[in-house]
């Protein structure tokens, strides 16, 4: 099966880049291993039944799993990194990539619908701990702090957890608490996180270890009470200045019409593409520092379908922030004439 596979890639390989495309194909005996097996299981694959997906600590609500499926009914399964002759795509694929939501200020029950979707659309969700225990409490370095069990102990104890997933989500006091404790116990090795409030991004008592290498997606609203008395340009500036100067996978999203809890529909529309945008830059960050363009332009087409929503979409490009709007105008990455004028206006490729 193997060697087949092998001469079949060799050959068909320069027409598929014609085809489609054009990606690297490595003929790496890693390449060659992951998607032989890869193609193998695709046709002796079965479907399984749905796996109900525990929390750590009593989640709000049940979430499920399940394989999700090709156009042609097939089972898609997962494989590891490198690229993927079948999937077209040089990051790892989002197939079965465990996210790790730290429920604390996430929104597990208010937006508990989003999350059981998402779970249910080729991530195997965890949900760890849950909001309103006797832990979800500012620690005693915070005003009107409380000693243990607080969001400090919380972190600790759903470390072992969280730092086995793939990404992690956060939202809120776990942006602002949670994340930063994780950076603080466990620097760079920490996983990419999407933090919905982008509370490690704010003024707090507490020192931001942010490692220079970790892969952050924040997602700020311009209705969010986190704003404060800031202008919408300030608010995002003072994010802007908390993000390590040397680090190069950060991106924000601000969305004007987004409240400090992310509306159910936004949120099911955004999160999708902020977790693939964060496992795709922490794959390539393995090889070289490459802004996945991709997963951003997806992003903006799926807001840019909807006209509920305006803001700008923000990235570190080459030690410089990319900053692209979005709303009334469809906005394009990807484009022939509005790449270069992007190019022209942010100074990144």
């Amino acid at each position: 099966q193997c060697a087949l596979y092998c001469k079949f890639v060799l050959k068909f390989a320069p027409m598929a880049a014609v085809a489609g495309p054009v990606h690297p194909v490595h003929a790496s005996s890693q390449f060659l291993s992951h998607c032989s097996r890869n193609a193998l299981h695709r046709q002796l694959a079965v479907a399984r039944p749905d796996e109900r997906i525990q929390s750590s600590v009593r989640s709000a609500s049940p979430f499920f799993r399940v394989l999700p499926l090709k156009s042609d009914g097939q089972v898609q399964q997962p494989h590891k990194g490198g690229f993927c002759f079948q999937c077209r795509t040089q990051s790892d694929c989002n197939v079965e990539r465990q996210v790790a939501v730290l429920a604390p200020g996430a929104g597990t029950r208010a937006n508990g619908q989003v999350f059981a979707d998402i779970g249910r659309s080729g991530f195997r969700l965890e949900v760890l701990g849950q909001s309103h225990a006797s832990y979800d409490r500012y620690p005693e370095s915070w005003p009107h702090g409380a000693p243990v069990p607080n969001l400090h102990s919380f972190a600790m104890e759903a470390a072992s957890k969280a730092m086995r997933a793939d990404c992690l989500v956060v939202g809120s006091r776990g942006g602002q608490v949670v994340l930063p404790k994780l950076w603080q116990a466990f620097g760079k090795a920490v996983p990419p996180a999407v933090v919905i409030n982008g509370g490690c991004a704010m003024k707090l008592p507490d020192h931001v270890a942010w490692p220079d290498s970790a892969v952050t997606f924040l997602l700020l609203g311009g209705q969010d009470h986190f704003r404060m008395e800031l202008s919408p340009e300030q608010y995002i500036a003072s994010a802007k200045k908390r993000v390590p100067r040397e680090n190069r996978t950060t991106a924000i999203l601000y969305v004007d019409e987004m409240l400090h809890m992310p509306q159910a529909s936004l949120l099911a529309a955004v999160l999708p593409h902020m977790l693939r945008t964060c496992l795709a830059w922490k794959a390539a960050a393995k090889q070289s520092v490459i802004t996945p363009l991709a997963e951003l332009q997806a992003l903006l087409e799926e807001l840019t379908e909807n006209s509920s929503w305006s803001g700008r979409l923000m990235f570190t490009n080459a030690g410089l922030w990319a900053d692209v709007p979005f709303g009334n105008r469809r906005s394009t990455l990807l484009g022939r004439r509005p790449q270069r004028e992007a190019k022209a206006k942010h100074g990144w490729a």
